[in-house]
């Protein structure tokens, strides 16, 4: 009698495959320079946010250039590189990324390099003499006009400098290296403020104007309101203090100043109150004061001074 044997062989699984995928990249590169350019800026750090996951590599190469050319990188294996580049030409910017778990990824970016022709210092428009009236005391100093007299398309730096102000003024300028800011004032009197203009091959124009700050049309003016009532307001989350809201016309004189006093009269010990012992603030609404708690109730006058 034949017995049959039937033999299965098992096989081996093949492990499984671990896909990489290549870095993703995010990068800058200008598309156009002027040879005059001490150092152009490659930006990659974007691609960081894009790749989360590990520490993340970078390398940055000039793969073309034109003949005669030797351009230089400078950290060229970090996400921002700077590379010079002052021959007329187009240039060709390699960068590769990648990190721990993916596959390197490769970009190119062409970049050309236009022969400067910038040659002189650039023109400045000048800004007329000005007058500001406390208590605005934020002075709009605009110098946009200079892109339109110089050539389109070029960069301009600015700087702001108060030269001349009266004694103990301590003026600002509430942001240098711009077009368009603000000299900020508290006293009124001559401000002469110059401003330098300065191109890309760092040649310099400067001028100078004047700005008279007059003062403010109430100062030493005094407000009296007599026959008030202290009352709780509804929404009264002082716990000690009582509060009042005053409007009549001419409301918008009530302004929340530093320059401005505020005295509250004491019925019961027959004084005036300083404004240290109360709380206080103004706006074209009304005039908003909370005094101590005990004083609910109780008939007030308030006097309002503007120094």
């Amino acid at each position: 009698m034949l017995a049959l044997l039937t033999v299965f062989a098992c096989e081996k699984p093949e492990p499984a495959k671990v896909i990489t995928l290549p870095a993703l990249i995010d990068a800058t590169v200008p598309g156009k320079v002027y040879s005059s350019a001490n150092e152009i800026v490659l930006d990659a750090t974007l691609s960081k946010r894009l790749n989360p996951n590990g520490e993340l590599f970078f390398l940055w190469s000039c793969t073309k250039f034109p003949s005669g050319a030797s351009p230089v990188i400078s950290d060229a294996s970090e996400a921002i590189a700077r590379i010079k580049a002052t021959t007329p030409g187009v240039y060709e910017i390699s960068l590769k990324v990648w990190s721990s778990s993916d596959n390197v990824n490769t970009q190119k970016f062409t970049m050309e390099v236009i022969q400067e022709t910038l040659t002189s210092a650039p023109t400045i428009a000048p800004l007329p003499d000005m007058d500001a009236q406390l208590p605005n005391n934020y002075v709009n100093i605009n110098a946009q006009d200079n892109y339109r007299v110089n050539p389109p398309g070029r960069s301009l730096f600015f700087k702001w400098r108060i030269i001349e102000a009266p004694l103990d003024a301590r003026p600002s300028i509430s942001l240098d290296g711009v077009s368009n800011t603000f000299a900020i004032v508290k006293i009124p009197g001559k401000y002469v403020i110059k401003l330098d203009v300065t191109n890309e091959i760092n040649l310099t124009t400067s001028d100078s104007f004047v700005v008279n700050v007059l003062p403010d049309p109430l100062s030493g003016t005094e407000i009296n309101i007599d026959n008030l009532i202290w009352k709780l307001s509804d929404d009264n989350d002082w716990g000690t203090y009582s509060n009042i809201t005053i409007k009549e016309k001419n409301t918008y004189q009530y302004r929340s100043r530093l320059n401005a006093t505020l005295s509250v009269w004491d019925e019961e010990k027959q004084k005036w109150m300083d404004d240290s012992n109360i709380e206080w603030s103004g706006s074209p609404e009304g005039l908003y004061i909370a005094v101590p708690m005990d004083l609910d109730g109780k008939k007030t006058k308030i006097k309002l001074k503007y120094l």
